[in-house]
């Protein structure tokens, strides 16, 4: 049976449709969300398990952007003197 992590957090983001939840986190086993709640509960419901003490920060699991391209990341606010005619 696989370790399960908790990761308190001070609010739980869970999906754009919801408001954050504070003072909740979330449970990961086999690199898989398997519960989200307030911290109490999960420490209630995961007695063993490891803890990574997040509790000042604001956590957004499942947000990833799989498609990114890094210049667009390094190069965001670079003034230009003209707009580019084309990619290459």
């Amino acid at each position: 049976m696989a370790q399960t992590t908790l990761i308190l957090g001070q609010f739980l983001i869970a999906s754009a449709e919801q408001m954050p939840l504070p003072n909740a986190g979330v449970a990961v086993s086999n690199a898989h969300i398997v519960s989200t709640g307030p911290n109490e509960d999960l420490l209630r419901q995961y007695p063993g398990a490891a803890v990574v003490d997040k509790r000042d920060c604001a956590l957004a699991p499942g947000f990833v952007n799989s498609h990114h391209h890094m210049y667009g990341v390094l190069a965001h606010g670079i003034p230009l003197q003209r707009a580019p005619t084309g990619f290459w």
